[in-house]
């Protein structure tokens, strides 16, 4: 007598989660019968376009497949794809909802995953204020200080490069100055600094020098 109330719990409650499973997949297109762990791999040759036309055959032209554990809607139907591209696309036009996404993007709220009419209205905010004209115009200054950075770079290139023509020259009398000092320690081999000294960081030598 002790055993037959939990017993009577334990059969209630797996009968009313079978009933609850099947009225969640009422709604669901016909699908394969799949394995555990890989789904309906199993049914999926070389060729897939062929496995999925044959399964078509047997299943609809809309059916449900199982990739692992990734629930995958195939369609194989051109009206049905037209309903779904042409007809009712603003409702099907959203990502599926990634856990990455969710971490990461605060709930899937930015430009990539957001909703399909949130990200029309975001891609609009970007277009119409953070790109436009008068947005790009004050990064006007940016590109004046990246335009002498490059000339600052030549000269300094330039600089380099005559002080390695003259040092080639053999002009035992002419006086080392800080930028033959750099060259000479990138140039020996034993000297006793560990890290390689490159041309670059040559460069930033002497704008601090």
């Amino acid at each position: 007598m002790e055993l037959i109330l939990p017993l009577v719990v334990i059969f209630l409650s797996l009968f009313y989660l079978l009933l609850r499973r099947r009225s969640k997949q009422t709604n669901l297109p016909p699908s394969p019968p799949k394995l555990p762990l890989i789904g309906n791999f199993h049914q999926l040759s070389k060729r897939i376009h062929h496995s999925l036309k044959d399964l078509s055959q047997k299943y609809g032209p809309i059916m449900l497949l199982h990739f692992g554990q990734v629930p995958v809607v195939v369609v194989s139907s051109s009206s049905l794809a037209e309903e779904i591209f042409k007809t009712h696309d603003a409702v099907l036009s959203s990502r599926s909802p990634m856990t990455t996404a969710k971490i990461l993007m605060y709930g899937c709220v930015d430009i990539g995953f957001a909703p399909y009419n949130e990200s029309r209205q975001l891609r609009k905010i970007c277009v119409m204020e953070l790109l436009s004209v008068r947005t790009v115009k004050t990064f006007k200054t940016v590109r004046e200080e990246e335009k002498i950075a490059r000339k600052l770079d030549s000269f300094l290139e330039q600089v380099i490069e005559e002080h390695i023509i003259q040092s080639s020259s053999n002009d035992l009398d002419k006086a080392k100055d800080f930028v033959d000092v750099l060259l000479q320690i990138q140039e020996d081999e034993d000297n006793k600094i560990s890290m390689k000294l490159t041309r670059d960081k040559i460069k930033a030598l002497i704008l601090v020098s």
